[in-house]
Formats: C-alpha cells, sequence, structure tokens
C-alpha cells in the first residue's frame, strides 16, 4: 500500500521520491509515458501532450532515462518495466488519491540539496 499504519506516505514511497523525484513535472511525464508504453515519444511531441517547453521535455525524459525508467529509441523515449515497476505503481495510487500530500512531501525536500545541486555548478576563483 502507498500509506502507512498511521495513514502517512510509506517509508518505501518516501524513499523513491527523495532519491528520484524532484518536481510535480516528472510525475506527470512519467505517468504519460507509463499509459502510452505502446509508443516511442519524442520530446516535441511529449511537449505538445503535456502542454509544456521541447527542452524542458527533453530534461524531464533525459532524467528519467538516467532513473532506467524510460529506454532511448534514436531520438524518442519510451516506459520500459524496470525493478521500480511496483513501486511505481503505489506511487501512482497515492498521486492520483492523494495529489496534494504528494506535492508537499517532494516540495517539502531539505533546501540542502537544492543548494548542494546548484553549487555544483559555481564557477570557483583561483
Amino acid at each position: 500500500m502507498p500509506f502507512d499504519e498511521a495513514g502517512d506516505i510509506s517509508i518505501e514511497l518516501k524513499n523513491f521520491i527523495r532519491r528520484h523525484i524532484h518536481s510535480i513535472a516528472i510525475l506527470d511525464v512519467l505517468f504519460f509515458l507509463k499509459h502510452r508504453e505502446y509508443k516511442a515519444w519524442t520530446p516535441q511531441e511529449v511537449s505538445v501532450e503535456m502542454r509544456s517547453n521541447p527542452g524542458y521535455a527533453k530534461s524531464q525524459l533525459e532524467e528519467l532515462l538516467n532513473l532506467g525508467i524510460v529506454s532511448c529509441e534514436g531520438a524518442a523515449y519510451r516506459y520500459q518495466v524496470s525493478d521500480s515497476d511496483t513501486t511505481i505503481d503505489k506511487l501512482e495510487i497515492l498521486y492520483n488519491t492523494r495529489r496534494s500530500t504528494v506535492m508537499n512531501y517532494i516540495y517539502s525536500q531539505p533546501i540542502d540539496n537544492i543548494r548542494d545541486f546548484a553549487n555544483a555548478f559555481k564557477i570557483k576563483k583561483d
């Protein structure tokens, strides 16, 4: 189940979100591809369907590719079965039933992770 005995997000899902999910947009792209695995989608096609910028769609697809959740077929991406399928199914149930809970959890993650990421791109003076 996506919930623990207290009705909170399960530890399994909290860990998955903490490690892999940094925005609602990536969940939307993930679930979009999951329900359309019959076809490989280009970033342009995803951007049209999701009403987003093609560059942003590509970055979301690349992030999912790096997680091993999608595969790349030339310039297109397709959802692929992975070790995370059961967790992704539970996350989708949670997202569909308690969207605000998932959103709050994603965006309440420690700012240190964001700061560490941003610091990786700082240009150091010699």
